[in-house]
């Protein structure tokens, strides 16, 4: 009796807590367009559970000039909260991110920062743009 008790209470409180998070998340109201770019690459994402900030992002990152492979981490990193579990980089996106910033900066950029600066490489302002806007978000 104990037991089915704890378990009722366990699934309520699990409720009151999927229903506050669906109520106080703003999600977004993806186009079919840029659901087919992000599944493209990451065919795993709900992109109906992204917020507008997040598809803005992957839809860039799904249309930039990386390989593949980067565009389906990329989206997966902003799909997952740009931070939420530890990120690798390879060597080729450490070698871009340098185009626009010096090795010693990028050595002391976190994973947020680099996922965050690949995602604005992988947009379709020019390089200048590019530039300033990576060392805005490292404070450079």
């Amino acid at each position: 009796m104990l037991l089915e008790r704890e378990v009722s209470m366990k699934r309520f409180v699990a409720a009151l807590l999927v229903s506050g998070i669906a109520a106080g998340a703003a999600l977004a109201e993806a186009t079919p367009e840029q659901t087919s770019a992000i599944n493209q690459y990451a065919p795993d994402i709900d992109v109906s559970m992204l917020s507008d900030a997040q598809v803005d992002a992957a839809f860039a990152a799904a249309n930039g000039k990386d390989s593949d492979a980067e565009k389906r981490t990329q989206i997966e990193f902003i799909a997952n909260g740009g931070g939420s579990r530890p990120m690798t980089f390879s060597e080729e996106q450490i070698a871009l991110i340098e185009e626009y910033v010096s090795p010693e900066e990028v050595a002391k950029m976190t994973g947020q920062q680099m996922g965050d600066a690949l995602s604005i490489i992988s947009t379709s302002e020019n390089d200048d743009q590019k530039a300033a806007r990576i060392k805005a978000l490292i404070g450079y």
